[in-house]
């Protein structure tokens, strides 16, 4: 979204595919249920509110954080994947 001028910090956004956040959710609770990593009690009511959540994270969550950036003078660079990451830590963006 913009440079981090000289002496400024690089903020990265992290914002991958709305598909691989559901995917990495629902893999998780799915873990949970069977048991094969300690968690607390989550129903299928829980996981559709957090598959939800997720959806409207981009429309509204994320909007307003970057405002919040934006306002405070700082620069931000968009990652959607690891190698946007990469990319922007070796070029300083």
């Amino acid at each position: 979204m913009g440079r981090a001028s000289t002496g400024q910090r690089l903020f990265l956004a992290l914002s991958p595919p709305v598909w691989v956040r559901d995917a990495r959710v629902i893999r998780r609770f799915i873990k949970r249920k069977l048991g094969l990593v300690p968690s607390k009690r989550e129903s299928l009511r829980d996981l559709r509110q957090l598959l939800q959540w997720n959806h409207n994270y981009d429309n509204d969550n994320y909007p307003r954080a970057m405002a919040f950036i934006r306002e405070r003078n700082r620069a931000a660079v968009e990652c959607k994947s690891l190698k946007d990451v990469l990319r922007a830590v070796s070029d300083g963006t």
